[in-house]
């Protein structure tokens, strides 16, 4: 499936796509679930020995050594290269992760760590639904529970939860506006009971509103200007959110009693709670930074996104839980006549939940393992360590010391070094990415045109697969030379590099640089011993140290941004069947010919067969084979690779969010990532002008979240 949604070639490659993972319940023999052998004893026909492989450096490899790295006033920090005896160290660790995560993709085998995806994910809705949620207040039912009462101003509420005149709740002037008299002298606050003066509003975009011109405590005398009414309610302040956001709520009842809407339910406490758990995890790391800088969280700092002052539900414990008093918003079905609660909501344009969390859309065959007897291939050759409790597995690969065998194997950037394009982390809530739908029992890209709640984690998607990197291909002559010189190289951009802004440098805590890294050619040298394996289990290690000619592994940082693309070679295998090395050990090291060691290569041979009998051939075309082998040799079509932009050009501030933004509007977008193996790249979705979102300045609506820290490499 393409990623345009007319067929065509797309505009560039997203940095990571999906190996797919098939659900493997019915797989048997090598590739299958079992217990792995002991650790006792030689056995008699499994493999055992020694492969030594050379790896060689194809795109810049980043070995960042963080406990040398420095800081500016910005915190932008900075990150020599990693040495060890005055040449670069490569962990033998990373090697077996490479490998790891390699085999575990051309094995189809169980994914070997799946934690921190129980939670259902949030997504933030198109903003015309904020028209349509009506303001709520929970209040004590006289029996010992809770209940919901609505407060929909002077509208009637229509089935589509729509008011049927004005905007439901009166408008506060709070911020850049004249604001209205005060009685008293003092502005109320958040949940304080209130009465008012408002005067109805036409907006320029036709619909109309009430809007506060005085306000004081509930009872405060005032005096009604022609055109003005008096009304009580209770103001609902959720801070200076968004730059253009001028006006908090007031929440009221007028002429009639509130409507009572039924129990505050404990699937709608559990529904708010989450919701609200969702909010606080997503922007704990910006809330760490303010407190880091002693800048309280409701402080409004400047227009940009991160930088606007927070609503309270992120940030206060007061909002975890609904409580006798408490203020909200109410997504009802029905109309006046008879109302149901469907859900509650902290701000009118609120982020809401996918109707499923992703660990439930993957199949049980590939979850990891619980116990010795459900391993996997890639559990039983490197390892298993239990999710649920005690048990762990030692593996059978071991990797030796890696040696650099190049001088002069690192290419020095100085101080303080080349800034890096921003590297923000890929974020599961974007479902059009990561879930899929199961077609003929291989999880596939979804349709494009669906809205972002139709593209969403619900019953009938699955998870695509295993995310990768894939190599980036076809890039210029000269793009990773000269890299100080300028993000330009042949009128192509650098995409590892971060632009620059007005001329200058851009270094702050959303990017980070690099001192050196280590070139291209440069060549490593380790062992990589195995003990008991069975013909497929190194049939499949050996195809994976043997790829076709241009094919290449990923290892080290950066990876989004194209670095770590290394190729691997065996140079020497001394590897054999345990009935050898009794037969070695018997003898005193005299064999005299009795090697089979020469055997060995057909392994390969047995992997790929195993491969055909458990997902039908031929072997290259297996979904997860073709999808590895595609990520491994990059795209040939020419296109860049890079994150999400709305422009050929990059943002110097990294919004890429605004392409998922735009991508949203079902009209203009509703793009997914498509599959591995056929995928031809992804559209520019040009962005809209700020404050032309629907909702936008109206509504209260955060134009989206901060641009991505660099979280990790």
């Amino acid at each position: 499936m393409s990623g345009a949604r007319d067929g065509r070639a797309g505009d560039f490659h997203n940095p990571y796509n999906f190996v797919p993972a098939l659900p493997r319940s019915k797989v048997r023999g090598d590739l299958g679930d079992g217990r792995p052998p002991g650790h006792e004893r030689l056995i008699l026909d499994a493999w055992t020995g020694r492969i030594s492989v050379r790896l060689t450096v194809v795109t810049p490899l980043l070995v960042p050594d963080a406990s040398r790295a420095t800081a500016n006033a910005d915190d932008h920090r900075s990150f020599p290269v990693r040495v060890v005896n005055g040449t670069p160290y490569l962990p033998p660790t990373s090697i077996k992760g490479m490998l790891r995560a390699a085999y575990e993709a051309v094995t189809n085998s169980r994914l070997s760590v799946f934690t921190g995806h129980a939670a259902r994910l949030g997504y933030r809705p198109p903003a015309a639904r904020g028209a349509s949620v009506v303001p709520a207040r929970i209040v004590a039912d006289g029996r010992g529970g809770l209940a919901i009462e609505l407060l929909p101003g002077t509208s009637r509420i229509g089935r589509d939860g729509r008011p049927s005149g004005e905007l439901y709740a009166a408008w506060l002037p709070s911020y850049r506006v004249r604001p209205p008299s005060y009685i008293g002298g003092k502005a109320p606050g958040h949940g304080d009971e209130v009465s008012c003066l408002v005067e109805r509003v036409r907006h320029r975009r036709g619909f109309q509103f009430w809007q506060v011109r005085a306000i004081g405590p509930k009872g405060a005398t005032l005096s009604a200007a022609s055109g003005q009414r008096a009304i009580t309610g209770w103001v609902y302040s959720t801070n200076q959110n968004i730059g253009n956001k001028h006006d908090e709520r007031v929440f009221f009842v007028d002429g009639r009693k509130p409507i009572r809407a039924g129990s505050l339910t404990d699937s709608l406490r559990s529904q708010w709670r989450e919701l609200v758990e969702n909010y606080r995890e997503i922007h704990e790391p910006e809330l760490e930074e303010r407190r880091g800088r002693r800048q309280a969280p409701d402080a409004y700092l400047g227009d940009k996104p991160g930088q606007t002052a927070w609503s309270p539900h992120v940030y206060d414990d007061q909002w975890r839980d609904l409580r006798d008093g408490s203020l909200c918003y109410a997504q009802v079905r029905g109309d006046e006549s008879r109302l149901e609660v469907i859900k509650l909501y902290p701000v009118q344009i609120s982020r809401d939940l996918y109707e499923v969390s992703p660990d439930t859309r993957l199949d049980a065959s590939l979850r990891p393992a619980r116990s010795l007897d459900e391993l996997s291939p890639a559990d039983r050759v490197f390892g298993w360590v239990s999710q649920d409790g005690p048990g762990a597995y030692r593996g059978r690969v071991r990797i030796g010391p890696v040696r650099c065998e190049t001088d002069d194997a690192i290419e020095p950037f100085g101080s303080p070094g080349l800034p890096l394009a921003i590297l923000g982390e890929p974020k599961p809530q974007q479902a059009r990415f990561y879930a899929g739908e199961l077609r003929d029992g291989v999880p596939v890209a979804q349709r494009h045109g669906l809205s972002k709640q139709e593209a969403g984690y619900q019953p009938g998607k699955v998870l695509r697969g295993r995310k990768v990197y894939p190599h980036h291909a076809s890039l210029p002559e000269g793009y990773w030379k000269a890299a100080l010189d300028g993000p330009l190289v042949r009128g192509v951009q650098r995409e590892y590099r971060r632009p620059r802004k007005d001329g200058q440098e851009q270094r702050d805590d959303q990017n980070r640089s690099i001192g050196g890294w280590v070139p291209p050619d440069v060549t490593f040298t380790f062992d990589c011993h195995v003990t008991n394996l069975s013909d497929v289990e190194l049939g499949a290690l050996l195809w994976l140290l043997s790829l076709p000619d241009g094919h290449v592994h990923r290892i080290g940082g950066g990876k989004p941004l194209g670095f770590g693309s290394v190729r691997v070679k065996v140079e020497e295998r001394e590897v054999h069947r345990g009935r050898f090395w009794r037969h070695h050990y018997e003898a005193l090291g005299d064999t005299d010919g009795a090697s089979d060691e020469a055997l060995a290569i057909q392994t390969v041979t047995a992997f790929k067969d195993a491969v055909e009998a458990a997902y039908r051939p031929p072997f290259d075309q297996v979904p997860f084979i073709a999808a590895f082998l595609q990520a491994a040799r990059g795209f040939a079509d020419g296109l860049p690779t890079h994150s999400p932009r709305t422009s050929q050009d990059p943002d110097p501030e990294g919004r890429s969010y605004e392409w998922f933004v735009a991508n949203d509007r079902v009209r203009e977008g509703g793009h997914a990532l498509g599959d591995l193996a056929q995928d031809r790249g992804l559209p520019l979705v040009p962005g809209r002008p700020a404050g032309d979102e629907p909702g936008g300045a109206a509504g209260g609506k955060r134009a989206g979240p901060p641009p991505g820290k660099s979280r990790r490499w």
